[in-house]
């Protein structure tokens, strides 16, 4: 999904996902739980235009 960010909300935003990930990170197995693998890709969208 695109998304219009600068940079420091580009940093905010890393820093929300890394702890709700890390939150996470010591879950043991359970019954009730799954092992899921989590990927994620950031790139920049150079041929996006620039706003206004």
């Amino acid at each position: 999904m695109p998304l219009w960010l600068s940079d420091k909300e580009f940093d905010d935003m890393t820093a929300e996902i890394r702890a709700a990930v890390g939150a996470r990170l010591g879950n043991e197995p359970g019954s009730d739980r799954r092992r899921r693998l989590l990927t994620t890709i950031v790139m920049p969208d150079n041929r996006a235009p620039t706003g206004p």
